[in-house]
C-alpha cells in the first residue's frame, strides 16, 4: 500500500506543476498581448501626431501587432511545451540527471 500512496502523491505533485506552468503561461500571453497592442497604440497615435496623419498609423500598427502576437503566443506555447517533455522526461524512473 505505500507504494500506492507514494503513486497518488506523485499524480497529485505532476498535476500541481502542471497548472502552474498553464498560469505561467496564460499570465506571458495576457502581458505580452497587452504590451503590443498598447504600444502599438501609442506608436501609432504618436506617429500620427507627429505626421499629422490621423488614423493611418494607429490602424497599421493595430493590423501588424496581429500577426506579430500570433508568433509570440507559439514561442511561449513552444518554451512551456519543452519545459513540459523536459519535466517528464527527467521525472521518469531511471531517468539520468543532465
Amino acid at each position: 500500500m505505500p507504494q500506492d500512496d507514494r503513486l497518488g502523491y506523485d499524480q497529485v505533485e505532476a498535476a500541481q506543476e502542471s497548472f502552474k506552468l498553464a498560469f505561467k503561461v496564460i499570465a506571458q500571453v495576457g502581458v505580452l498581448t497587452l504590451a503590443v497592442i498598447v504600444g502599438a497604440v501609442l506608436g501609432g497615435v504618436l506617429l500620427d501626431r507627429m505626421l499629422d496623419t490621423r488614423p493611418l498609423f494607429t490602424v497599421l500598427l493595430l493590423l501588424v501587432s496581429f500577426p506579430a502576437l500570433l508568433y509570440i503566443i507559439y514561442r511561449v506555447a513552444l518554451r512551456a511545451v519543452a519545459q513540459i517533455h523536459w519535466s517528464a522526461r527527467s521525472k521518469r524512473p531511471g531517468a539520468k540527471e543532465e
